[in-house]
Order: C-alpha cells, then structure tokens, then sequence
C-alpha cells in the first residue's frame, strides 16, 4: 500500500468518525434520558463520589512522608516548609465534610489548630519583648535593623495566622445558620459553637486593649525621642557659643 492510498484512508477514516460536537450532544441527550428514567443524575455524577475521592486523597497525603506531622503538630506554622502541605490536607478534607454539623466541628478544630500555631509563632518570637530589644540596642544601627526586620517577618506571620481565623470563624457563622435554619438537634455543639465565638469576642477585645496600649507607648517614645534631639540641638549651640 502506497504512501497516497495511506494518507486518503486515513482522511477517510477521519471524516466518517463522530466529530466533537456530536459527542457533545449526544453526551446531553444521554444525560437528559437518564435523568428521565431514573429521577436523577448519573452514577459518575454523583457527589458522593467526589466526597469519597476527596477522603481518599486525604488519605494519600496523610500517608506520604510529612503529611501526618505537617497536619497534626502545632510547630508546623505559617512560613514553615510543611504548612503548604498541612493547608492542602485541610482544603481537601473540608470537602468530605457534607453537614453543617460535620463542617462546624471541622472548622472548630481548624480555629484551634490555628489559636496553638499562633500561640507558638508568639514563644518563638514574643513581640512586645522583641521591640524592647530593638529600642535597647537602637544605638548600633546595623544590629538594630536586623532586629527590626525579623520582628516585622515574625508579626506578619502572626497577622496572617490571625486573618486565616477570621475567615474560619465567617464559615463556622454559616455552619452555625444553617444549623439554626434546620433545627439541628445538636445542642451540645451549638453550644460549643456560641462558647468559641464568644471566647474569641474577648481575645480580640484583650488585642485591641494591647494595640491601644502600644499606641500610647509609641507616642511617649516619639515625645522623648524629639525632646531629647531638641535638647542635644541646644547643647551644640550653647557649646558653638562657649567657643566664641
């Protein structure tokens, strides 16, 4: 068979094949018949595959070497080398979790996994104790921006520790709707739900009373940073004209 006849069977070949938007429509017309048969969608359709594949992809990473530290231990923090995969856990296994029940518990536990990586990303680099430190050794400049620019690393860690809350705490409030909505039976979680919510009202609360605090310190400091460049500004002219 020679090159020609080759090429103009396989043209052939092409052209009598169903083209895509045939399998397309025939895909929906197959759709359509099987929802009017059976009252729903086809079996490779169901969701319930999807959770299922998803738990098995928790699974798998869990599995893999680090998965199970990265998602269990608290030292794995926002910056470390495993939290990308401790966050990936916690993406997938968000979808296995169908209730509202089974999400609010979820996102529970996820608060409390981010509070204890918070906690540890504050004994790591406390920040108050730090910016004493800074203002100790303000003299050595070269020293003091190196201090400077790890405590503004280590507090940018901690304030997106702190926003990653803030948006577990708006999906636990939907839970917690929906929950309310259906008449959930579970009020031992619900009540758990209102305890969190409220113990967090009143860590915020302690925060802002600490910003406050901090503010009124940096004012202070500003005040004596200037009276004391007032007084050295005094010092040099009174030295200028005991010269004279």
């Amino acid at each position: 068979m020679n090159l020609k006849t080759r090429f103009n069977l396989w043209k052939l070949k092409k052209s009598s094949g169903p083209s895509m938007a045939f399998k397309f429509g025939l895909s929906r017309k197959l759709d359509a018949a099987w929802d009017a048969k059976h009252g729903r969608l086809p079996w490779y359709q169901l969701v319930a595959l999807h959770k299922v594949g998803a738990f098995a992809v928790v699974v798998l990473l869990l599995a893999t070497s680090g998965g199970a530290y990265a998602y269990n231990s608290t030292e794995v923090t926002e910056g470390t080398a495993l939290y990308s995969v401790k966050e990936a856990i916690e993406k997938v296994e968000e979808v296995t979790k169908v209730t509202p029940e089974a999400k609010a518990k979820f996102y529970l536990k996820k608060i409390e996994r981010r509070e204890a990586e918070q906690e540890i990303l504050k004994k790591k680099m406390p920040v108050v104790e730090l910016r004493k430190e800074i203002k100790s050794i303000e003299k050595d400049a070269k020293v003091g921006t190196q201090e400077k620019l790890k405590a503004e690393v280590e507090e940018r860690k901690i304030r997106r520790t702190e926003k990653s809350i803030e948006r577990v705490e708006e999906q636990l409030e939907k839970a917690r709707q929906i929950m309310e909505k259906t008449e959930s039976k579970n009020i031992k979680l619900r009540e758990e739900i209102k305890f969190k919510v409220e113990e967090r009202l009143e860590k915020r609360k302690k925060q802002l009373e600490i910003k406050v605090e901090e503010q009124k310190e940096k004012r202070e400091d500003l005040k004596e940073e200037r009276q004391s460049r007032i007084n050295e500004r005094k010092e040099k002219r009174l030295q200028i004209e005991r010269s004279f």
